[in-house]
């Protein structure tokens, strides 16, 4: 599958064919499955070129909500450029099942493209199931 350009990603609705699963996970036809007992990152990539602006990527995933974890994170996902965090959020088990997760970012001007990529990273604690990421430009 072809990745597309980053000028086209405002309209591209789903980058999850294009991320590499981490060790544990499973890609299947509706997504990729975390599961329960195995920590790392379930996706990650692709690391294309994304010029400056404000984007907001879109994570869709699908957990239980765990009450004894209300405030511990079963998940994080994360937008990164190298070693650097352009935005990242926990999900915590109070907050589980509500299925859309965003996270804004800025791609700041004056440093060029960007070569960001989208991370989901499991503590292994509940299974989850990642069946879409969307990134688009916010205005402004």
């Amino acid at each position: 599958m072809t990745m597309p350009a980053a000028t086209d990603l405002v309209a591209y609705r789903d980058l999850l064919p294009h991320l590499t699963t981490g060790a544990g996970a499973v890609r299947h036809s509706s997504g990729v499955s975390a599961p329960a007992g195995r920590e790392g990152h379930a996706v990650h990539g692709p690391k294309w070129p994304l010029g400056p602006g404000a984007y907001l990527a879109s994570f869709f995933i699908a957990a239980a909500a765990r009450w004894p974890e209300r405030n511990t994170a079963l998940l994080v996902i994360e937008v990164v450029d190298g070693e650097v965090f352009l935005g990242q959020s926990a999900i915590c088990g109070r907050d589980a099942e509500n299925g859309v997760f965003d996270v804004p970012f800025v791609v700041p001007r004056g440093a060029g493209a960007r070569a960001v990529e989208l991370r989901v990273w499991s503590w292994g604690i509940v299974p989850a199931e990642i069946t879409r990421i969307a990134v688009v430009r916010r205005p402004g």
